[in-house]
């Protein structure tokens, strides 16, 4: 009898190679995909190419997976904010009233007998220039529960768009994260074929026609 494919079944079918093990370690448990280039660098240019090009996701298990963005993509990801002088949360982004003061509690809240005196003489300093005034146990809890985080305003630009429309050559920046995965974490299991210098998929006429010669997506016919 037939077995039902089951979600990795299918998700290989979508990635290079066959068989369903990490292309790093050769991991079979906890299985996910990994596409080499980050979305928020494909996301801008999904009009013009083959957003999911079968080449560019490579299965890999979770602790991989893991390693790879917390400890490396996510470095080079600020390189690139410092190389293109775009910062990492974008442009347009709206910070809620007195968010400063907010995280300020939070973290005395939650973490304040770890922080040094001369740090949380700086975090109450913010608390108090918000309040007005010395703040009391009853100020500290409601700041710490509130949402400080920023939120996108109506010009938001996120970063990988910002860098996408500042790149002069797409075909190097993808090789750029191919090469950059394979340096940093050395696949042992890489598909046969699977080649750092495949050339990028995309669609010139349509993307010229859509969106004009200035699309940044034309620097790939350059």
């Amino acid at each position: 009898m037939r077995r039902a494919k089951s979600e990795m079944d299918i998700w290989c079918g979508k990635c290079v190679g066959s068989g369903d093990i990490c292309c790093v370690c050769g991991g079979t448990e906890c299985l996910t995909r990994h596409h080499v280039v980050p979305g928020c660098y494909r996301a801008p240019l999904h009009h013009n190419r083959n957003y999911h090009d079968r080449h560019d996701i490579l299965i890999v298990c979770d602790d991989c997976h893991d390693r790879y963005e917390m400890r490396h993509a996510r470095h080079l990801k600020h390189e690139l904010c410092r190389k293109y002088g775009v910062p990492m949360e974008g442009v347009g982004i709206v910070w809620p009233e007195g968010h400063e003061a907010m995280r300020a509690a939070g973290a005395l809240v939650r973490h304040g007998d770890r922080i040094p005196a001369k740090r949380t003489a700086e975090l109450r300093a913010d608390i108090v220039l918000h309040l007005g005034r010395e703040p009391d146990e009853s100020d500290m809890s409601e700041l710490a529960e509130m949402e400080w985080q920023p939120k996108p305003g109506p010009d938001y630009i996120p970063h990988g768009e910002l860098i996408v429309a500042l790149v002069e050559d797409m075909q190097a920046f993808w090789r750029m994260w191919r090469v950059h995965f394979v340096e940093k974490m050395k696949p042992r299991f890489l598909p046969s074929g699977w080649n750092p210098d495949r050339e990028v998929q995309w669609s010139p006429e349509r993307c010229r026609k859509r969106h004009g010669p200035d699309c940044p997506c034309m620097s790939l016919s350059a």
